[in-house]
């Protein structure tokens, strides 16, 4: 089983032997307790139980933060903060009776797109999430980037478009608080944007017919199209996927595009991701079927202590 859980929406799908996930379920992600995030995982996981009758599954989770891979703890997850307090990977065996896997959802996205994009094998790849926050995968020489404390790609905390001595703007990260969905509903307002428009989605569909959508969407486009260029230099990647609930958007995506093609620098392409909000979904089946290649060199993992070893994929 696979379960990527966001900052707004939880999605659980089963997993067959190949790693092709079945029907997908979307619930809400609580804003009220650790508690309640945690009942709500367990809720996600109990939707996909018909589809593994009898089997005690492996379940892949993909989560918004940083990955302690030696204790299986999250840290600076902005979007989940009560969930830092917990040892995730062992909590979630104990709470599910199921072996469990966690990493963190980019790096997830671009092991999925790594997996299960169609044609030749990509060595140099960045996996760009435009979502609540904002977030990056690094595949570099067809091995998943991480650094010595697991924050390689953690772009959010790029010191640009906002005071990096701002200690406010470092605890969300100073990128993430002009790209992500707060900042970009704050841009839109500020221009004069309707205020019964509360959701990025919003923006993003008005931006054919409302000149402050357009205009803050462009802005963003820009943005991004920088970051992408400090991602270039310092790891050269041949390509820039595009995904997450924001970067999937057509609007937004096409803008990007023209954003970083108009540079002038040797073309990159960016392309839209084959696998959509997917992504990190698919990358959790790959952990939960033990498809993770050469991508990930250790994952956590955890299992209640009665489960035989047999049992165990």
């Amino acid at each position: 089983m696979a379960v990527d859980v966001g900052g707004t929406k939880i999605r659980s799908a089963s997993v067959d032997g190949t790693g092709r996930l079945g029907p997908v379920h979307d619930q809400p992600t609580p804003d009220s307790s650790d508690h309640a995030v945690m009942s709500a995982i367990g809720d996600a996981v109990a939707r996909c139980l018909p589809h593994h009758p009898g089997q005690l599954p492996v379940v892949g989770f993909a989560f918004p933060g940083v990955v302690d891979l030696g204790t299986g703890r999250l840290r600076r997850c902005q979007n989940l903060p009560d969930l830092d307090a917990h040892p995730l990977a062992e909590v979630l065996a104990n709470r599910l009776d199921a072996e469990t896997l966690i990493d963190n959802d980019v790096n997830l996205a671009a092991i999925g797109e790594t997996w299960r994009t169609d044609g030749p094998t990509v060595d140099d790849m960045v996996v760009l999430s435009l979502g609540t926050g904002i977030g990056a995968g690094i595949i570099s020489g067809g091995r998943l980037l991480r650094g010595h404390q697991g924050l390689a790609a953690e772009i959010a905390d790029l010191p640009l478009f906002g005071d990096p001595h701002d200690p406010a703007l470092a605890a969300q990260g100073i990128f993430e608080s002009a790209v992500g969905s707060v900042g970009i509903l704050r841009s839109y307002h500020d221009r004069g944007g309707a205020v019964t428009v509360r959701t990025v989605a919003e923006v993003v569909a008005r931006a054919d017919r409302d000149a402050f959508a357009a205009q803050t969407l462009d802005e963003l486009a820009e943005r991004v199209a920088v970051s992408v260029m400090v991602l270039r230099a310092i790891v050269d990647p041949e390509v820039v996927v595009l995904t997450g609930g924001i970067g999937s958007a057509p609007p937004v995506r096409q803008r990007i595009q023209a954003a970083v093609a108009a540079l002038p620098y040797p073309p990159l392409p960016v392309v839209g991701s084959v696998l959509g909000d997917k992504a990190a979904l698919v990358g959790a089946a790959a952990l939960a079927c033990g498809r993770v290649g050469p991508w990930v060199s250790a994952t956590p993992s955890a299992r209640p202590r009665s489960q035989p070893a047999s049992r165990r994929r």
